[in-house]
């Protein structure tokens, strides 16, 4: 429920910009400036370096092993020292380089007092942070604040979460209209898994080898809807119901790590909260309703074998 905002760069450099990512857990700096911008750490050292020739960070600076942790606990290494001679590691050659700043949000794993007094109003929690720029050698401030503000319910988004499973599972219990339900609710919603992982994708500042890992639910998601779409089309029907309930497994599974999107009032994204809410109920309600009608139907579809006793023992005729 916490978000920072940047206020802006006092004075104002042309080309130089500060934005927020993840809601505050990351801050990215492009410098198109043609200068060199150094951001300073805690202690006042150089910490990182944007410039024409990519983006540096110092390995001796305290504040690089602080911000490795959400709390600021990390261990700091004995070469880490202030006033430690400056020596700088390339990590990117773009004009743009990023950091997580203990300065930039709310550090206290406990909400602020006011917050706990009244949790029902927007607070601004941390007034005024800065943070200390060199830009070739003058001084610069990023300024912002931190603000709390009150999350949503989730109950009415879990509610028509419930009620279109519900709906999905009613229209497909039948098996003149399972194949069509079950289709129509594979395509809507692994659709919809797609673009919400699309966005995740695009909102995350985390690396490629992270955000791969995060979509795998999605990918199982699409690996089996394929094979039950390729499956309802030819004669095995039994099993293409069978590779539905994978399906609905696959979405349910990649809605549960990121449930807090119907409670908290920040939701990163590049698209709104509300569409992100969107797309994880559907997700979500599609997902339950294939694993009801795909086994439902799956179950149904298995017919028993002959008796081989009955056959054994029957009278011959004639």
């Amino acid at each position: 429920d916490y978000s920072t905002t940047i206020a802006g760069i006092v004075p104002h450099i042309p080309g130089l910009s500060v934005v927020v990512r993840e809601g505050g857990n990351w801050l990215l700096l492009t410098n198109d400036s043609k200068q060199v911008v150094t951001v300073l750490g805690y202690q006042g050292e150089a910490y990182l370096r944007v410039g024409p020739s990519g983006a540096y960070e110092n390995v001796n600076s305290p504040s690089l092993y602080l911000n490795q942790t959400h709390l600021g606990t990390g261990p700091v290494p004995a070469n880490a020292l202030r006033g430690a001679p400056v020596v700088w590691r390339r990590i990117g050659g773009g004009p743009t380089g990023g950091w997580h700043d203990h300065r930039a949000h709310w550090l206290d794993p406990e909400n602020p007092p006011e917050v706990q007094r009244n949790p029902s109003v927007p607070h601004v929690v941390v007034p005024d942070w800065h943070i200390r720029l060199l830009v070739n050698g003058k001084g610069a401030i990023v300024t912002g604040d931190v603000r709390w503000s009150p999350g949503p319910s989730p109950w009415p988004w879990l509610g028509a979460a419930a009620l279109l499973a519900a709906a999905i599972g009613v229209l497909g219990w039948s098996s003149r209209r399972s194949r069509a339900v079950a289709v129509t609710a594979i395509m809507v919603g692994v659709g919809a898994d797609l673009v919400w992982g699309i966005d995740r994708w695009q909102a995350s500042y985390l690396s490629s080898l992270s955000k791969l890992t995060s979509l795998f639910a999605l990918a199982g998601a699409l690996v089996f809807g394929t094979l039950a779409l390729v499956l309802m089309t030819r004669e095995g029907k039994g099993r293409g119901m069978l590779a539905t309930v994978f399906v609905g497994i696959c979405l349910i599974g990649d809605v549960i790590p990121f449930n807090a999107v119907w409670r908290d009032s920040d939701v990163p994204t590049t698209l709104s909260a509300m569409a992100v809410r969107i797309l994880v109920t559907v997700v979500l309600s599609c997902g339950i309703g294939l694993v009801v009608v795909g086994w439902h139907r799956a179950v149904a579809s298995i017919e028993p074998g002959p008796s081989r006793f009955r056959a054994t023992n029957a009278a011959p005729s004639g």
